[in-house]
């Protein structure tokens, strides 16, 4: 007991989510896959699964054109980054300047120098959250200020 009274206990601090940080991070691991894929083109990640380890191919999110430059496109989820107005992809003059492109990315995204598109999403998902449910009624006879809780129209509960 006495070993205990020289330790100082205190409460547990909760650890923040920040889903913009989260994000941020997941983003700058896809680009250092990417950075290791344009240095070596036989990159694949390994996986750790229930069984053992497994490797994945890591697919470039670049083109290459015949004429030697490149195009490279970041995406958030499914949908590329408009860096400006109607353009999502950086043109590299050739494949041998794609890491250097790779590492400028990294450092203006943990210079929070992110886009815009990227902040207006998080923002529109926010919204959604706060609004109250608001259920529409299905009955047109009742739409008023106290809708039916069962709309015979519509067969279902509203």
């Amino acid at each position: 007991m006495a070993a205990l009274k020289s330790l100082s206990f205190v409460a547990m601090p909760k650890a923040e989510t920040n889903p913009t940080m989260i994000r941020r991070k997941e983003v700058i691991a896809r680009l250092e896959l990417q950075k290791s894929l344009a240095l070596d083109a036989k990159f694949v990640r390994t996986v750790k699964t229930k069984d053992g380890e497994k490797t994945q191919k890591v697919r470039p999110t670049w083109v290459e054109n015949p004429d030697g430059t490149c195009f490279f496109v970041l995406r958030v989820g499914f949908a590329p980054v408009e860096f400006a107005k109607g353009c999502t992809a950086i043109r590299v003059k050739s494949r041998d300047e794609l890491p250097a492109t790779i590492d400028t990315l990294v450092a203006a995204i943990q210079a929070d120098l992110t886009t815009k598109s990227c902040r207006r999403r998080s923002r529109r998902r926010a919204r959604r959250r706060l609004l109250p449910d608001r259920k529409k009624s299905h009955c047109r006879s009742r739409r008023g200020k106290n809708p039916p809780l069962f709309c015979r129209s519509a067969r279902k509960l509203v």
